[in-house]
């Protein structure tokens, strides 16, 4: 072909692209109807021959009606194993579906929602114990306008007599921030609000008693916040809470006080009743590996100690010590055994700690770990058991959290526990599922999901003691859990500066004295792992802060004026000293003396009392240099400089040998002297004859 013929032919073809372009996009399917859908069932599972009652709704939000709408609904072959609930929309792409029903045809929707109700029969003979994904689809000809995907459980009831339930331990954990500040004073009406029972939504412990008191079926734990259950309590007794800048006292016959004192008295009940078990937590729940790994190992104690005896005050029972829910459910080998039995002999634990090692991992492998677990525990080779929170589960509520829907929330968490149930549904097993503090979902929620649990025949609520007493122990060598690879962060330096200057503070007070028991609580406080949980560090360290600048506070209020230049004219002598404790309460301190030129008889360092008013102290020195000298005087508790003294001291002493020279030098010039005065007089002496001859020759 030549090139003028090439040329001609590709024009020619151009103009033909040119007059079919407008062709092709008058011929393009015009864009979809914005449409949303939401529904839902009558059950969250079904008998294999049920019906599945239905209700769509189908949001037009286009402003022109849709007409020729259909809505679909396919039920996909069950799930195989818990993952198959990831992602239910890309792994039914790959599934076959066992039935397809049409049972809404040709709609018409106006802009808006629009409700319809259907019912679909199960096909009899096809199902079984499982659980099925199912799409609803909302379609428009051959066009998806909307879809959502959800499961169906199935589960026969017809014979139950050699069911093994799934054993439920859920687990409330009630963690929060402190409603209080450094200053004891409530910062908000936060927690007289989660207490109020009344108003469309009522407060979050309101809620949870409602709920737990209104299906006593249920047997449920829960993790008290000593610090918490504290809050409430003085609360319920009239307090003072701050309003913007203003502080505002509330009477102890408030309607806040009230509420308080009504969510106090719920939780003592449930503390007495079997079907509920109160789990102890250190006072402030501060992270036991971190505490360990810096040597605080009084703290925690200390902190378990004084948290175990708040509980039993504030519930007005006892509580077992042998269960423990260590903050964070993190408590390595290491803290097991340094804190001996204050740790506990039964633990839930977190699920994290099982990949720190080769045989955690390995136990974590295949089947879900459903049952209790023996680790390296306690020195004194008691045996020691740990269950460890359901992973997925954990997983899936902290998703669940930002959703309110309450029934996508409820039949994801039953779809799962389910999952969990027919992996080995021949065997007992148990399940710990810890309930987010951070959640605090609408009493709508919480119904359903209470009424999910409760009407399920295949899952049964446990306490974790219930749970840990009934499921068999895993056969297998101590578990050894390793120490973290990271340790603790920059926070804790703050807190260590906090912390030391406590402990100094304290040894130079009397153990009654008023500030060092809000000084330590403040200290603990700093130390929880609540601010990590709810990341409020800035707000943690506030307590250290306030720790550090309260005792700076006291300090300053302790003076030792500067004595000036100093004269000593002796050998020994006194020199004085003043110290002026302008707190309300006497001090013991360390006072250190030193000098390039004087000593001290009765030591360099003495421990003294200072009662609150000006204390004349005289310190004892015996003379070694003659001229201007150094002297110090250092007033100290442990690291803690209280005040300090330096000034110059001038001295005229003459030691003992000197002093007899210069008087024996002294008493011979004087005997010269005496002895030339004597000669003196002698030789001048004339007698009175002498004179006369020689006045006579002179004549």
């Amino acid at each position: 072909m030549s090139a003028a013929r090439w040329v001609a032919a590709l024009t020619l073809a151009l103009l033909q692209l040119l007059q079919l372009c407008p062709t092709f996009a008058a011929g393009a399917p015009p864009s979809l109807p914005d449409v949303r859908m939401a529904f839902s069932k009558n059950s969250y599972w079904y008998e294999p021959d049920g019906k599945i009652q239905t209700v769509v709704t189908l949001d037009n939000r286009s402003r022109q009606s849709v007409k020729g709408v259909s809505i679909r609904f396919r039920v996909y072959t069950k799930n195989r194993s818990r993952s198959d609930l990831d992602d239910s929309l890309g792994k039914i792409a790959n599934k076959s579906y066992k039935q397809t029903e049409t049972p809404c045809k040709n709609l018409s929707l106006k802009p808006g929602n629009n409700t319809f109700n259907f019912e679909v029969q199960l096909a009899r003979g096809r199902y079984a114990n499982g659980i099925y994904p199912f799409k609803l689809e909302a379609l428009k000809g051959s066009a998806v306008l909307s879809r959502v995907v959800s499961e169906i459980i199935v589960f026969s009831s017809k014979d139950l007599s050699n069911l093994k339930p799934l054993r439920v331990s859920l687990v409330f954990d009630t963690l929060s921030p402190p409603h209080r500040g450094p200053d004891d004073v409530f910062k908000s009406d936060e927690l007289a609000a989660e207490c109020d029972s009344t108003g469309k939504q009522p407060g979050w412990y309101s809620t949870l008693l409602w709920a737990v008191n209104k299906w006593p079926e249920l047997n449920l734990s829960f993790s008290m916040s000593p610090m918490l259950l504290e809050e409430i309590s003085d609360m319920s007794k009239g307090y003072v809470v701050k309003r913007g800048d203003k502080e505002f006292r509330v009477s102890p016959d408030s309607r806040q006080a009230k509420s308080a004192s009504s969510v106090l008295g719920d939780f003592r009940i449930l503390a007495q009743s079997p079907r509920c078990q109160m789990l102890p937590a250190p006072y402030a729940s501060p992270n036991l590996e971190n505490l360990i790994s810096l040597r605080w190992t009084t703290d925690a104690r200390q902190q378990l100690t004084s948290g175990h005896k708040a509980l039993e005050k504030d519930l007005d029972t006892t509580v077992s010590r042998e269960f423990f829910y260590p903050p964070g459910l993190a408590a390595n080998t290491r803290v097991l055994r340094d804190l001996d039995r204050d740790a506990g002999k039964f633990l839930l634990l977190s699920p994290e700690l099982l990949q720190r090692s080769k045989a955690g991992m390995r136990l974590a492998r295949g089947y879900t770990l459903a049952q209790p677990v023996n680790i390296m525990g306690a020195k004194k080779g008691g045996e020691t058991t740990a269950v460890f929170a359901d992973a997925r589960m954990q997983s899936l509520l902290a998703r669940l959290s930002k959703s309110a829907d309450p029934h996508g929330i409820t039949q994801c968490i039953l779809s799962e526990l389910t999952s969990l149930y027919l992996e080995q549904p021949d065997k007992l097993r148990s399940c710990a599922v810890v309930w987010p503090a951070r959640w605090r979902p609408s009493r709508e929620i919480v119904s359903e999901i209470f009424a999910a649990v409760a009407g399920s025949p295949w899952l049964k609520t446990n306490t974790l003691a219930e749970s840990m007493m009934t499921v068999p122990i895993l056969e297998n060598d101590p578990l050894e859990i390793p120490e973290p690879s990271t340790s603790a962060d920059e926070y804790f330096t703050s807190v260590t500066t906090a912390r030391g200057r406590c402990k100094d503070f304290s040894t130079m007070v009397t153990r009654d004295n008023p500030l060092l028991l809000t000084l330590r609580n403040n200290v603990s406080v700093s130390e929880s792992d609540v601010w990590r949980q709810w990341d409020r560090k800035v707000e943690g360290l506030s307590w250290a802060t306030s720790v550090i600048n309260t005792i700076d506070g006291e300090i300053k209020k302790i003076n030792m004026p500067s004595t000036g230049s100093i004269n000593l004219t002796s050998a020994s002598a006194k020199i004085p000293l003043s110290v002026i404790n302008g707190a309300s309460y006497p001090i013991t301190a360390t006072l250190t003396l030193s000098s390039n030129g004087l000593e001290f008889p009765e030591g360099s360092r003495r421990k003294i009392k200072l009662e609150p008013k000006e204390n004349l102290l005289e310190i004892p020195v015996a003379v070694k240099k003659k001229g201007r000298i150094r002297f110090q005087a250092r007033l100290q508790a442990r690291n803690l400089i209280i005040g300090e003294v330096d000034t110059t001291v001038l001295t005229s002493r003459l030691n003992t040998f000197a002093f007899f020279v210069v008087i024996g030098l002294l008493v011979l010039i004087g005997g010269a002297w005496v002895a030339k005065t004597f000669l003196r007089r002698k030789a001048g002496k004339h007698k009175r004859r002498n004179i006369e001859q020689t006045n006579k020759k002179s004549a």
